[in-house]
């Protein structure tokens, strides 16, 4: 295999995103495949089903940027080339979530990490041994189903090329970072559909997923309402933890008095007319400086898309 910086096929970036898709769907088997990468079909069959992928990679480790060690399985020469063609491959015909940061053109730690400034909590997750749990047979699931709808004999290819000799995707291969991004669609939909129910904003950056509370002080309490949370996670890097009652509690009547002023958060009303503060689905009811009844209402899946409808009715209208 030749030695190639950049793209391997970047005539690629011309074609339509469902047109790439209908071409990879009209590939049959490995013969097909060679001839669309411009590789020997030889070379695909050896790669996937016949070489000893122990000595196929070489494994050594890294540190983590919190502590520990990441394993880290660099294909050989030849493996690597292919894997980069399917990074190519997968990548034109992956639609990437707005929420999905990592491991994407134009998106970076940075635009993650900007979507949760200000913000008053950020809560952060590590998926564990995200690469690794990904498996051959899921592969080719996922690339056999819709949107992508590979044939059988091409998606068990791409799906043997890309994992190691325990059926695991490597974490090091050029492929492994845009088949976890295909794998986690349906995660990516389903945590941001949520966190939109509860005015939150998600995404993630490679393993990692932010979920930030627009109105977060109730992410301070416990499960069992005994412990209370003080500390912007933001500002330390220490160990946290929450802190039970005190003599004068001042955390349960703080969440009372909250709720109980949501309504000033979301509306304010005065001579000038009525503000919106936050885009969020709600209704009121107030009284013009004249005294006539008017009703105001808005209706949002704000932060999941920018839409905002506002309804504004007066009495018997």
């Amino acid at each position: 295999m030749p030695h190639v910086s950049g793209h391997i096929h970047p005539e690629w970036d011309t074609i339509r995103q469902a047109e790439f898709r209908d071409s990879l769907t009209q590939l049959n088997d490995s013969h097909d495949l060679a001839t669309f990468w411009g590789v020997a079909p030889r070379q695909l069959n050896y790669y996937a089903f016949h070489v000893d992928k122990g000595r196929a990679y070489s494994t050594f480790s890294i540190p983590k940027r919190n502590g520990g060690q990441r394993a880290i399985k660099a294909p050989c020469r030849t493996l690597k080339y292919i894997q980069r063609l399917i990074h190519e491959s997968l990548s034109r015909a992956y639609g990437p979530h707005p929420a999905v940061h990592g491991f994407r053109q134009g998106r970076s730690i940075v635009s993650n990490a900007k979507e949760h400034t200000g913000r008053q909590y950020v809560l952060h997750v590590d998926l564990e041994d995200f690469f690794p749990s990904i498996t051959r047979k899921r592969i080719y699931g996922r690339l056999i189903a819709l949107p992508y709808e590979l044939k059988p004999k091409v998606a068990n290819l791409i799906a043997s090329l890309a994992t190691d000799a325990y059926s695991r995707m490597p974490q090091g291969s050029p492929s492994s970072p845009v088949i976890a991004n295909i794998l986690a669609a349906e995660l990516d939909t389903d945590l941001a559909k949520l966190c939109g129910s509860f005015h939150c904003t998600y995404t993630r950056y490679a393993d990692d997923m932010e979920r930030t509370l627009y109105n977060a002080v109730l992410a301070g309490v416990s499960l069992d309402g005994r412990d209370y949370f003080y500390v912007n996670r933001m500002e330390t890097k220490e160990p946290i933890e929450r802190k039970g009652w005190f003599n004068c509690s001042c955390c349960p009547p703080n969440v009372h008095r909250l709720l109980g002023s949501l309504q000033q958060y979301l509306y304010t009303v005065d001579d000038s007319g009525i503000q919106i503060h936050l885009y969020n689905t709600s209704a009121i009811e107030t009284k013009t400086r004249q005294g006539q009844a008017i009703s105001f209402s808005v209706r949002t899946d704000y932060p999941r898309t920018g839409n905002v409808e506002i309804a504004i009715g007066t009495e018997g209208h």
